[in-house]
């Protein structure tokens, strides 16, 4: 992926272990997952993770064929209003982190 900073994972161990973590997280609230789905297909997903003291990070994935057809702006308002509504999360913690995500943002930017 284009702006993936992990290397890939040859052995199934190694997820086996990553995603026992990661739903450790979600039980503990630290994290939320939800995966997109269009017409049966997973397409893409979005998280908040590090949620703590009124804040998170969101991130997401898209597979390449869906963009461009607004569903990330559409997830990610989704998930930014179940933050604001569910979590607490304070909207003075919310912008975009100058990164590479530059070019998929058409947002404010801290």
């Amino acid at each position: 992926m284009r702006f993936w900073n992990r290397s890939t994972i040859a052995r199934l161990a190694v997820v086996e272990e990553l995603i026992r973590g990661q739903q450790q997280a979600i039980a503990e609230g630290q994290c939320c997952y939800w995966t997109l789905i269009q017409q049966g297909e997973a397409v893409g997903s979005v998280d908040l993770s590090l949620i703590q003291s009124g804040s998170a990070e969101l991130g997401f994935m898209l597979r390449p064929d869906r963009w461009g057809q607004g569903l990330a702006s559409e997830a990610v308002g989704a998930v930014v209003a179940y933050g604001f509504n569910h979590l607490a999360l304070n909207p003075r913690h919310a912008c975009w982190k100058k990164t590479a995500l530059r070019e998929s943002s058409r947002g404010p930017f801290c």
